[in-house]
């Protein structure tokens, strides 16, 4: 069985996968996962490996058939490989928007064993419901008006609909549906025991510019965007903000991500039971993975571990420049200034 999720929403690709995987391997014994760039041949080496006490095996892949698409058409040996795999294996890819010709070879290899979903982020009135069924998902209700709020407070209101040909998918700003579901889930647990999320809640617990520092640094760090670190490092100076804060949310994120990354075939309660993370943390650890997976987390620990050090030993002259020096790709990393 092929499973293609595609689109521009990675949170509903990922809780798609999440109800997959829940259907189909409720321990998470027989799952594996693989980031954008992992090769074919160790994709398919997992996807060809029996599920443990013969059960099915579910294998995760993100952007396989994306990387090995040119011009609109998936290669063909890849396709040919793909259609091979034993009946037991379920293959679910996460991918940006295919094209038509790429869905039309997919349906002529696979046939009733091919599942192709969208994940498009909603648009106009579209998004407007996905808010209120989402608050119906914390138990509580957003007014209509309320939930108009909450968008133009996080700069989403006045987005084309869907469909609206006044806008194209290049030139609008993505929407960020995570955000959304978190502020969702903050004011329903603000709300509590009331059961109505209203405008003067919003208006109370909603930051109308931005999210929080913390929030927006490890978003930078994950999309290993340098110029989004260094802009978030410079906001914080410039509020205020300690760097050693910083410093210290980043190092707990990473934790919570190794722990998440090293055991991927766990259910997070068992990670967490084992490591002290609350499965919370483990679960969104894993929809979070930096570009770099886990060798990228492991490598981020090491560096802030060594500004930590050197903060404690009182032999950082500029904590700020250690960090911007730390968070680098490593071919653009200095050593922090001592004193």
């Amino acid at each position: 069985m092929l499973t293609v999720l595609h689109g521009t929403s990675d949170l509903l690709k990922r809780e798609r996968v999440q109800q997959l995987i829940a259907q189909e391997d409720p321990s998470g014994l027989s799952t594996s996962r693989f980031p954008a760039g992992t090769t074919v041949e160790a994709i398919l080496s997992a996807a060809c490996t029996p599920g443990f006490f013969g059960a099915n095996r579910v294998i995760v892949a993100e952007h396989l058939l994306g990387a090995n698409c040119t011009s609109g058409r998936i290669d063909r040996s890849l396709l040919s490989r793909l259609a091979e795999l034993p009946a037991s294996t379920h293959l679910v890819c996460l991918e940006e928007l295919l094209p038509e010709t790429a869905l039309a070879q997919l349906r002529m290899s696979f046939g009733e064993n091919l599942a192709v979903v969208e994940c498009t982020t909603p648009r106009g009135h579209d998004l407007l419901r996905w808010v209120q069924d989402r608050a119906e998902r914390y138990g509580v209700a957003i007014e209509l008006d309320a939930a108009r709020e909450l968008l133009a407070m996080l700069g989403v209101a006045e987005r084309a609909p869907s469909g609206s040909k006044s806008r194209t998918a290049d030139t609008e700003e993505p929407i960020d549906l995570a955000r959304l579901d978190a502020e969702l889930a903050k004011l329903a647990t603000a709300v509590f025991p009331e059961k109505v999320i209203t405008r003067a809640v919003i208006h109370e617990l909603v930051n109308p510019a931005e999210a929080p520092l913390g929030w927006e640094l490890v978003d930078a760090v994950r999309r290993d965007r340098y110029d989004a670190v260094l802009r978030e490092l410079a906001r914080a100076e410039a509020t205020g903000s300690a760097p050693e804060i910083l410093l210290g949310q980043l190092a707990s994120h990473l934790e919570a991500q190794l722990a998440a990354l090293l055991t991927p075939h766990l259910p997070p309660d068992v990670v967490a039971a084992a490591t002290g993370v609350p499965a919370g943390r483990i679960h969104q650890a894993r929809r979070q993975a930096p570009q770099g997976g886990l060798g990228r987390v492991r490598e981020l620990l090491l560096v802030l571990r060594a500004v930590d050090a050197g903060l404690k030993r009182g032999t950082l002259s500029d904590i700020e420049a250690a960090l911007a020096a730390a968070l680098a790709p490593p071919d653009r990393r200095t050593q922090p200034r001592p004193r």
